[in-house]
């Protein structure tokens, strides 16, 4: 039978307080206490039992009550620590900093023949008995020859740790660094500017107090994204500021466009995305204008041949390979997909080299010969909520259209718009026209461009 089957009980269990808007626990701190409660309880269950100084179990209790209190203490700690990070990382609110006193002092010399006081000269101020609050010189000052002392006020000094203890402090100040030529130090003003630094219990009050003045209104453009990923659907999102996807124009003052995709990299379907804009009409600004459109895509093709490592089987490189090229150029990895969290940096380049390297870095692979080439199929820009924009400007079918942009049959990718569910089918279709492959990097089409995969031509050779 367990202690609880057994009707055994260690007291209540604590209720929460709230303090500034926080939640604290009431958490026994004292190792005393803490063995007075169990020997207690341990008393009420067995009325018989004395607990006797040098018993292994008053022992025990003892070498617990210390552990518990030990870990106890830093339970109290973990509360407004895990706030402190939420609100300085997450909120972006910084604590207010302490700044410490300064004073301008006077610097007499034993003489007249020219000296230099160093930056960081350590002095000090005698506050009580063998007490002294301690500051350095902020800048060197150079004393000329044929003066015996510094200008009024002109040595500033400042104290070594922030906060207002250091304020108020006039009068004669004591050298501690060792300069065997100054007579003395006098301060023309007493010393001020010392603000203590914000404590816990000041920061957490203060961010309780702003937190109720937030409000999830979009400002920038990334708030637009932040915001458009609350829809359910979207999984990233960017936004292009000052893009009127009308006419294709940019620069346009309290404009800006969303391109949303889901998980996969393919674009959200018409009826997602009329949620989005929906949802932005609604938290936007007045005269505002927030609109959808959906990312362009392009097929990339790439052609390369792979040498293996000696002992490497180039059928498990050639399908390496081939995994490796379609992870990189998935749209749902594109520019930042795979971080955690997902990010949309607007890559518009599928660079050369890259390609290259991704090949490389393939487990058997001893380099990629230099006939690799990479090549761009035509751009497909799926419906939106709105019209969808053709490459050129012209306004292309409604949002539940199908087809493609360009010559018929150079698609590479189909979308069928299924109205009765509001889903987006979407399939691959290998380009029918010739790729023109080249050596360079490819620029990809549209004002938010993803790329996809095309067709690979990967081929792995034993090594001679």
């Amino acid at each position: 039978m367990s202690i609880i089957e057994s009707g055994v009980t260690f007291g209540t269990s604590p209720q929460f307080s709230v303090e500034g808007g926080y939640i604290t626990l009431p958490i026994t701190l004292d190792a005393n206490e803490l063995m007075a409660q169990a020997l207690a309880t341990i008393a009420a269950n067995l009325p018989d039992w004395v607990p006797y100084e040098g018993h292994l179990e008053v022992i025990l209790i003892e070498v617990c009550a210390q552990m518990v209190a030990e870990a106890a203490n830093v339970a109290t700690q973990v509360p407004l620590a895990i706030f402190r990070y939420f609100g300085e990382t997450v909120l972006g609110v910084a604590p207010l900093a302490g700044a410490p006193a300064t004073v301008p002092t006077t610097w007499a010399m034993v003489d007249e023949q020219g000296y230099s006081i160093p930056a960081g000269t350590y002095v000090t101020f005698p506050t009580s008995g063998n007490t002294s609050v301690v500051f350095q010189t902020l800048a060197e000052v150079i004393v000329p020859a044929g003066l015996s002392s510094t200008a009024a006020g002109e040595v500033i000094l400042v104290a070594t740790a922030p906060g207002g203890f250091a304020n108020g402090l006039g009068g004669t100040y004591v050298l501690y660094d060792a300069l065997a030529f100054v007579a003395g130090i006098t301060s023309t003003a007493h010393s001020s500017g010392g603000v203590d630094t914000e404590t816990d219990t000041a920061y957490l009050d203060r961010l309780s107090a702003l937190l109720q003045l937030l409000t999830p209104r979009p400002i920038l453009p990334p708030d637009f994204a932040a915001l458009a990923r609350s829809v359910a659907g979207v999984y990233r999102a960017v936004a292009i500021d000052g893009y009127n996807p009308v006419d294709g124009s940019l620069g346009n003052e309290r404009m800006v466009a969303l391109a949303c995709v889901d998980a996969n990299g393919n674009a959200i379907s018409p009826d997602i995305a009329a949620q989005v804009q929906a949802y932005l009409q609604t938290m936007r600004e007045v005269n505002f204008v927030a609109s959808v459109i959906s990312p362009v895509y392009t097929p990339i093709s790439v052609s390369a041949t792979l040498v293996a490592l000696p002992g490497a089987s180039p059928n498990a490189i050639t399908a390496a390979a081939q995994v490796a090229l379609s992870t990189f150029l998935s749209p749902a990895n594109w520019g930042g997909g795979g971080q955690s969290p997902p990010q949309w940096h607007n890559e518009t380049t599928v660079r050369y080299l890259e390609i290259a390297a991704v090949l490389g870095n393939v487990p058997g692979v001893d380099y990629v010969a230099a006939n690799m080439t990479i090549g761009a199929g035509t751009p497909f820009q799926p419906a939106g909520p709105q019209s969808a924009q053709t490459l050129d400007g012209a306004s292309a079918a409604s949002s539940t259209a199908t087809g493609s942009l360009g010559p018929a049959g150079l698609s590479g990718r189909a979308v069928s718009d299924t109205t009765a569910t509001g889903e987006v089918d979407l399939s691959i279709i290998v380009p029918s026209a010739p790729v023109v492959m080249g050596y360079a990097d490819l620029v990809l089409s549209g004002i938010v461009a993803l790329p996809e995969v095309g067709l690979l031509t990967i081929s792995a050779q034993a090594s001679t």
